[in-house]
């Protein structure tokens, strides 16, 4: 968590046009959270982005969920290697509108670590919006120990 507060390079994928004739274009970024830790941002010459983790449906990564989960056209525009560190993030905007992200790691373990990582704070930032209500706007934010 402590990593991912300080921020790390991540490469965004997004594509455009039919699969036939599409184009997948990248941007080098930084994904960090917040310091309430609560939304997810990446920053990167294309946009950003700005995931609320109580908003994450659901993670995809080849290793779990097989490379058929991803846009063929992400898929076959990967170079050698780079599988095993692609990931989807879908998620819900706050008007419930369904939107997702592709990214890729440095290296097939920090993908391993970010999906970990997303999937238990996605999971307690849930929790808390369910235990809160709708009537507050913002769950409690995790607390960190220091060693």
């Amino acid at each position: 968590v402590r990593g991912m507060l300080q921020g790390h390079v991540v490469t965004l994928l997004t594509y455009t046009g039919a699969v036939e004739e599409g184009k997948v274009s990248r941007a080098e970024g930084i994904m960090k959270l917040d310091n309430a830790i609560q939304t997810v941002m990446l920053t990167c010459k294309d946009g950003n982005i700005v995931c609320p983790l109580n908003k994450i449906q659901d993670i995809y990564h080849e290793e779990g969920d097989g490379k058929e989960v991803f846009p063929q056209i992400v898929v076959e525009n990967l170079a050698e290697g780079e599988l095993g560190r692609l990931l989807m993030v879908f998620y819900n905007l706050e008007d419930g509108s369904p939107k997702a992200f592709l990214m890729l790691e440095e290296t097939a373990e920090s993908r391993s670590q970010f999906h970990r990582c997303i999937k238990i704070l996605s999971a307690h930032a849930s929790r808390e919006k369910s235990k809160l209500g709708e009537k507050e706007s913002q769950p409690s934010p995790v607390r960190l120990q220091n060693d």
